[in-house]
């Protein structure tokens, strides 16, 4: 269809996908003790095929847990991840906030998915490759266009809210650097 990454002949279109995560509020506590329940959350990041599991179909590129935020419900992350993909290949991007634990397996909180593919297509790109003006990148003002998204559990169950941001851009083009969102001293 006209919204296709693939229209022109099938061809494959690699992209960047800059992942810009501010914070979460009211996660799910995934661990109880004496003084109450809380999380060690940290930020996962994939880029899949139209959000399904299968391991043919999906490719873990940031799985950070340098990003663990101790003992707190509402983390500040202020961070800016860089991935690649392909498209129509990797179209989902799934944000997924987990519980760190030292003894046996992470837990999961909670995920968002994203359609990169209409990030790419330029229904909600915020920054964009504008051809018309001689190649260059035009972007909205830093901050006007962050997203608070809701996180789901496995269940389908509130989990907490994150705020984040996505930009999507060619792979062929240089992108802009990214946008500084370290938090004022």
């Amino acid at each position: 269809g006209d919204d296709d990454a693939s229209d022109g002949g099938g061809e494959e279109v690699q992209y960047m996908a800059r992942v810009y995560i501010i914070s979460c509020a009211n996660l799910t506590a995934m661990d109880f003790g004496p003084l109450g329940g809380s999380s060690d959350p940290y930020v996962k990041l994939e880029l899949m095929a139209d959000g399904m599991d299968k391991d043919e179909r999906v490719r873990v590129v940031c799985d950070d847990e340098k990003s663990m935020r101790f003992c707190t419900l509402n983390p500040e992350y202020f961070m800016v991840r860089e991935l690649t993909g392909t498209l129509p290949s990797h179209n989902t991007l799934r944000v997924t906030v987990m519980d760190h634990d030292t003894i046996g397996s992470d837990d999961k909180i909670g995920h968002t998915d994203i359609n990169i593919e209409d990030r790419y297509m330029g229904r909600r790109c915020y920054s964009r490759f504008n051809e018309q003006i001689g190649g260059a990148y035009t972007t909205m003002l830093p901050g006007s266009y962050v997203e608070k998204r809701q996180l789901y559990d496995d269940n389908g169950a509130r989990a907490g809210t994150i705020e984040m941001w996505v930009d999507v851009f060619p792979t062929a083009s240089k992108p802009p650097p990214p946008i500084d969102i370290t938090p004022p001293p």
